[in-house]
């Protein structure tokens, strides 16, 4: 990708040629994936009970196959439609591939329900043996869900459904809030401006613009609560009533058992960052001082300490590339191949959905970044944030497409350990106090954002949930009440909220609409990632014992995985070392503010 000057990320679009060259050959792809699943199911459907080690390995080969099949279509419409959400071809492609991408769910589903439903002795068997020594993880993961799988003539119902009915909510949640604008002076005179647009203001210095950003979002959003409340109500009573078919206890396991962690830890987890509340409010003091307040608003919460300079595009890459060469050359080199093979769209613009994502294809296909660069530190931060995400893709590579991806937390772990390395990194080269200072203030601001702040929003899940499950429905008055206990609980005193109150941002979280709980990763993996760095001091073949965690993708615990970086997730200390090392930090800035 060529190295732009401009600001914004202007110009900065990615190919999808590496993917396919048209929608008309994501179509192609599709129908002969379709033929492939026929063949599959023909061929293997009734069988496994029968199978040798051998005849399984050669059954999973071909799952593979259409499971990277099924995610690379899906995923070129995704793409596409993320960046031009009114573009009626991709629109229609989406629709045309939608019961497509179903049957193939339906194919790849049965022969899950088929392995889930063999007796215990013949699936032993089969995991015990060499040939499918590579799955064993990916297949014992399967059977975790066992008491929670319906017959396959109800998986397969569910299955259309959810590509249907529930997908039809999702998708008029994101595209309706990505095409809000409004006309917004950001300095150059009334332009119209998107709801990405404006969040990107939160982390700017100028508290003025911050503050009218903060109002216009609130000016765009409020008046759509009553749609976006009813998505996200009907969403989540349809997981319920799913939840009562499948016999799930509570709303969270779902995602405890994609996660492959226990409901008691994740919930001991939330408990000690409840509990470190007043570290949290220790730093926001901290910052209003610095800022010459008597205390925050909602809308100085991302204000930069210090007196950061824009940094362009261009320098953004360099400085995220060499932060990557610290850990390993190897990471280098996959992150710098994102931006040479043009793998990036960094542009803000009407139509294009707001926030920042990397998307893992398969283990055939490269990996695309998605971003709304706005040339402020944070956006460097998510830059690398991204790139995390993308080396973790590209080194989990050596698996099959069936043991590729890990759960959502430990995915988030290699993407937040990215933006610590790039704080590193930033603070060596500069030299210094000031960016120095600025630096650190980013990571706590961080801390603020990705464990507290998401745990907020866990909080408000629960909440909602349970009142949902009650027979209560979730209007904007009862889930902006919710939002405002909870950001009240954080913030303390430390926070005056009567002028911007939080209660309506929950109407611009995508991931309430799209994953449930999806919030807690960040939290789980914000914790370890500092808990991670600090063996970077510690552990003197560090490097190699990181490639050696990015390449094991889904085929292995978190448990195991995280033990290759000597973290023990059975240690009942493991969260009081991570906030150690957030302390240790909080304390620097109140002695260098006290000075």
């Amino acid at each position: 990708m060529p190295a732009t000057g401009t600001g914004g990320g202007a110009g900065v679009r990615w190919s999808l040629d590496a993917l396919f060259a048209s929608a008309g050959d994501a179509r192609a792809h599709a129908e002969r994936a379709q033929a492939d699943a026929n063949t599959f199911a023909e061929r293997w459907s009734g069988r496994l009970a029968d199978l040798d080690g051998a005849s399984l390995a050669e059954a999973l080969a071909e799952l593979a196959d259409l499971r990277a099949a099924r995610q690379e279509a899906e995923y070129y419409h995704y793409l596409a439609e993320s960046t031009d959400s009114e573009n009626a071809e991709i629109r229609d492609l989406g629709a045309w591939l939608e019961p497509r991408l179903t049957e193939l769910a339906n194919v790849i589903r049965a022969f899950e329900l088929e392995w889930i439903g063999l007796p215990a002795d013949t699936a032993d068997r089969l995991l015990g043996s060499p040939e499918v020594a590579g799955e064993a993880h990916a297949l014992s993961k399967l059977r975790r869900s066992v008491p929670y799988t319906l017959s396959e003539p109800e998986e397969r119902l569910l299955n259309e459904r959810d590509a249907t009915a529930l997908k039809a909510w999702q998708t008029l949640f994101n595209r309706h809030v990505s095409t809000l604008a409004l006309d917004f002076d950001s300095g150059s005179g009334l332009e119209p401006h998107t709801v990405s647009q404006l969040t990107s203001f939160l982390g700017y210095p100028d508290r003025d613009l911050r503050g009218r950003a903060n109002a216009a979002l609130r000016e765009l959003v409020v008046p759509e609560q009553p749609l976006l409340a009813q998505c996200y109500d009907t969403i989540v009573a349809d997981r319920l009533l799913v939840d009562r078919l499948r016999g799930y206890p509570e709303p969270m396991l779902p995602t405890h058992l994609e996660n492959e962690l226990e409901a008691g830890a994740v919930l001991e987890m939330l408990d000690a960052v409840e509990a470190a509340y007043p570290l949290a409010q220790r730093w926001l003091r901290v910052k209003a001082q610095r800022l010459e307040l008597p205390a925050l608003s909602f809308s100085d919460i991302r204000a930069p300490l210090g007196d950061p300079q824009p940094i362009l595009w261009a320098e953004a890459v360099e400085l995220a590339t060499e932060a990557f060469a610290r850990v390993s050359p190897k990471l280098a080199a996959i992150a710098r191949a994102f931006f040479d093979e043009r793998r990036v769209d960094a542009e803000p613009r009407r139509g294009k959905y707001g926030g920042a994502y990397c998307a893992g294809l398969s283990v055939r296909k490269p990996a695309y970044l998605f971003l709304n660069y706005a040339d402020q530190l944070t956006d460097v931060l998510t830059l690398a944030h991204e790139l995390g995400h993308g080396t973790h893709y590209v080194a989990s590579q050596v698996q099959s497409q069936n043991s590729w991806e890990s759960g959502l937390a430990l995915v988030e772990v290699p993407s937040t350990f990215a933006e610590l390395m790039l704080v590193d990194h930033m603070t060596a080269v500069s030299g210094a106090d000031d960016v120095s200072f600025a630096l650190n203030a980013a990571v706590l601001d961080e801390v603020i954002g990705a464990v507290y702040r998401q745990t907020v929003f866990v909080r408000y899940e629960q909440r909602a949930y349970a009142l949902r499950e009650e027979g209560v429905v979730l209007t904007p008055e009862r889930l902006g009440e919710i939002m405002s206990e909870e950001f009240g609980k954080l913030h303390g005193d430390a926070v005056v909220a009567e002028l911007d109150d939080p209660s309506w941002t929950w109407a611009r979280i995508p991931h309430f609409i799209d994953t449930r709980f999806y919030t807690y990763a960040y939290v789980f993996a914000f914790l370890v990632a500092f808990t991670a760095h600090a063996r970077t001091r510690e552990l003197p073949d560090f490097s190699d014992r990181y490639l050696r965690f990015l390449a094991y993708g889904g085929s292995a615990s978190p448990a195991e995985q995280l033990a290759e970086l000597g973290i023990d997730l059975a240690d009942p200390g493991i969260w009081a070392e991570a906030f150690s090392e957030i302390e240790r930090r909080v304390q620097a800035m109140e002695a260098l503010t006290a000075a």
